[in-house]
């Protein structure tokens, strides 16, 4: 059942012709006509009589209006119930993240401007999270939990690449294969006691780094000051990309795929705040795949 044409049926009888539909409708006469002649054809039934000067519902249009204006009305009535349930949610939400997480500042910016009333704290960890005694309402992070009293959603995916400025390739030149990298300076993202490599064609390249860092804001940095060359995911290299700043090396050569995962304790018992970001979230990854690749 067209339920738009359901409405313009109902607003006909409530105006008592066609023309008042019309106006309170905002639409031409000749297109109310035909919606309710089509309406009428769909459903194989003769809702009303029409004259010059009236019209005149038949039996079964009778039984259709008032049932029908009783549902039109509790319908409107829950969609303005919806929005002010939108526009009441509020309160506060914890979502911890890698340090300079920056892919999702953008949809954190646009979640707070479409729920101004949830309060958003965010903390940047390193450390593995215990999302109970952490006091953590969703973490984002680099693949999936290991957790067994977590839930883990997959909103993308992200592939690094291999990322030196114009002016180090020009002064030093560019490796042409993955084994000519020794004789480049080479910038790590690490922790400490931890060997330095990476994952290139699906093999570990183990090399001695010049200078390491656990943050990629870090590296983009030592890249931007011609040290030499990193691993950063594009989201931290993309507008340097576009500009010239920054070249891709060796951009022949696979990196691994990184999954980006929301993790949180439990499907029930979630709260209006935390289920709002989880869909907000869900549908912006979704719709804004600037950096990533989406499910």
């Amino acid at each position: 059942m067209d339920l738009n044409s359901l409405k313009v049926f109902v607003e006909v009888v409530n105006r008592g012709s066609f023309s008042g539909a019309s106006k309170s409708l905002n639409m031409p006469v000749s297109t109310v006509s035909r919606k309710v002649s089509e309406f009428e054809e769909s459903l194989g039934q003769k809702l009303m009589e029409r004259s010059t000067r009236n019209l005149r519902l038949t039996d079964q249009g009778e039984t259709l209006f008032q049932y029908a204006q009783r549902s039109i009305e509790e319908m409107e009535a829950g969609l303005v119930a919806l929005e002010e349930k939108q526009e009441q949610v509020e309160g506060t939400i914890r979502v911890s993240m890698p340090p300079n997480f920056e892919l999702t500042w953008d949809g954190l910016r646009d979640f707070h401007l479409e729920f101004p009333k949830v309060k958003v704290q965010l903390l940047g960890i390193t450390r593995d999270i215990d999302l109970i005694n952490d006091h953590i309402d969703i973490a984002f992070q680099y693949g999936e939990s290991t957790s067994p009293s977590s839930i883990s959603r997959k909103v993308g995916t992200i592939v690094p690449m291999l990322i030196a400025s114009k002016r180090y390739i020009d002064q030093h030149g560019s490796p042409q294969s993955i084994e000519e990298l020794a004789q480049f300076h080479c910038l790590a993202r690490d922790n400490p006691n931890t060997e330095n490599f990476w994952t290139l064609n699906g093999e570990k390249y183990y090399f001695i780094p010049i200078m390491t860092s656990n943050e990629f804001r870090t590296l983009r940095f030592f890249v931007k000051n011609d040290m030499g060359i990193a691993q950063l995911p594009p989201y931290f290299c993309q507008e340097e990309l576009e500009n010239g700043e920054f070249v891709q090396v060796l951009p022949e050569v696979s990196s691994p795929t990184v999954e980006i995962h929301m993790v949180y304790a439990s499907r029930k018992h979630l709260s209006r705040v935390v289920r709002t970001f989880l869909d907000f979230a869900k549908n912006y990854t979704n719709d804004e795949p600037k950096y990533w690749s989406a499910n």
